[in-house]
């Protein structure tokens, strides 16, 4: 009897202090401070009210600039936020239900991005006010956005953002749609943007259920979740296949753009640090430079990355199969293995932008290499082999009409050599080569500038 008394009393007091005009316009006063205290800009409003028997408080023509100077805007139609007073004894707002409408945003994001978000030491985290601020319902519905980014900007239109609160969870459908621009470049359509996440914020964590974006031709799925929001941690699976020539664009690619397709599957955890991944490219070509198809798998820590495979096929009769290790530090040291089986050494040219190469034979080799990737890129070491149907025609290996052989090697030739791979060639130094019945030893520079083309020195030893 005594608790439902209190009860009682609890009801009448709070109804009674909500129905006096003061006490809503000091709420408003609040909602605004607050609003503008978490987005740091200066908020203020047209109209406001405050409806005592339904505890709804609704604001009009609401409006933020920032008061950092960065041009940042916020304006809403209006706010309604529905309370549950009684419940706010218990500890924190409640809102039952919480609905924008009309919302417009303009936001410039700062070139030193990384620096701008980091919380300085001692402040604030965005997700604490969460614990104290219980939003039951949300709704956002037809929102646009205007986000400037170093050298473009990107709009969003359509923006539904629906939230729903259970045992401290907040079940969230995101989606969107819009466009990306940059100076001098056409404008790259955001055909979709939709995320189903569950914000856990006794457990401070952030669950991705389903994440998708869609840019162009490029698309992007996520999955995973994020902990310690505050300074997150992430264990998420990516997946990301993408036109080359639209991943080049998105990140400021000025001039000829190149060709061919990436199909990216990585794995990402903060902690302990590790990285894998998966990724295939068919068709690459940039400059006259060409690729094969290949496919690479990797796994690493905070240490070193690890090539466990890398294939290129080279053509239909041959591949390259590559594996070795990346390491972090200094000039990032890196140790390779090569096993190339029956390499088309033409067609490598060809790939390499240096055309129609008179010489033509087929390789196969294996050797250690090992450089650094910092400081002037550089890989040396030493490679074994074979080599087979060597010849030497009067035309290109691969231009149509009459040619003449001008020399054939019919034995195989076994080769031992030393590789020296900088920016600017690659050097095969000291090269023994020996069939069963002749010896020879050369020098070779192969230039990737085309104007400069093939270097060769050869010694005959033995015939």
């Amino acid at each position: 009897m005594v608790a439902w008394l209190i009860l009682g009393l609890g009801i009448a007091l709070t109804f009674g202090v909500l129905r006096r005009p003061e006490t809503a316009q000091a709420i408003c006063r609040f909602a605004a401070s607050a609003l503008g205290e978490s987005l740091g800009m200066s908020v203020h409003y047209t109209q406001c009210s405050l409806e005592a028997l339904t505890a709804t408080l609704t604001l009009s023509g609401v409006k933020g600039t920032s008061i950092d100077g960065r041009g940042h805007e916020v304006s809403l139609e209006g706010v309604e936020v529905r309370l549950r007073p009684l419940q706010a004894l218990a500890g924190g707002l409640q809102i039952e239900r919480l609905r924008l409408t009309g919302l417009r945003i303009h936001w410039t994001t700062p070139a030193d991005l990384v620096k701008a978000v980091s919380s300085p030491k001692g402040s604030g985290c965005w997700s604490r006010p969460l614990k104290l601020v219980h939003v039951e319902a949300l709704e956002i519905q037809d929102a646009s956005a205007e986000i400037d980014v170093p050298g473009g900007q990107v709009a969003l239109q359509d923006i539904q953002i629906a939230s729903k609160l259970s045992r401290g969870v907040y079940h969230l459908d995101v989606s969107t749609r819009g466009n990306v621009t940059w100076p001098h470049h056409a404008p790259v359509e955001v055909r979709t943007l939709a995320a189903t996440l569950d914000l856990d914020v006794p457990r401070d964590r952030l669950q991705v259920g389903s994440f998708l974006a869609a840019v162009g031709g490029i698309e992007a799925k996520a999955s995973g979740h994020i902990d310690n929001l505050c300074r997150p941690e992430p264990d998420l699976q990516l997946t990301v296949s993408a036109p080359l020539a639209e991943l080049a664009q998105l990140g400021g690619l000025k001039g000829p753009l190149p060709t061919g397709d990436l199909d990216l599957h990585p794995s990402y955890r903060h902690t302990p640090l590790a990285l894998s991944g998966q990724a295939s490219v068919k068709g690459f070509a940039y400059q006259g430079f060409k690729a094969p198809p290949l496919t690479l798998r990797v796994s690493g820590d905070a240490q070193r990355l690890r090539i466990e495979a890398l294939q290129l096929e080279l053509d239909s009769q041959a591949v390259a199969d590559i594996t070795g290790t990346v390491e972090f530090k200094g000039r990032y040291p890196i140790d390779l293995e090569v096993q190339v089986k029956n390499g088309p050494f033409a067609r490598v040219l060809d790939d390499a932008d240096i055309a129609h190469s008179w010489v033509d034979f087929r390789a196969t080799v294996g050797g250690r290499l090992q450089g650094h990737l910092l400081g002037g890129f550089l890989l040396a070491g030493s490679v074994a082999g074979d080599i087979v149907n060597f010849t030497v025609d009067n035309r290109g290996w691969d231009l149509p009409g009459p040619r003449e052989r001008l020399l054939t090697v019919y034995p195989k030739v076994h080769v031992q050599t030393d590789v020296h791979i900088d920016k600017d060639a690659l050097h095969f130094e000291h090269a023994h080569l020996r069939t069963t019945l002749s010896e020879a030893e050369a020098d070779a520079q192969l230039s990737y500038d085309n104007r400069q083309g093939l270097k060769l020195s050869a010694r005959l030893v033995h015939l």
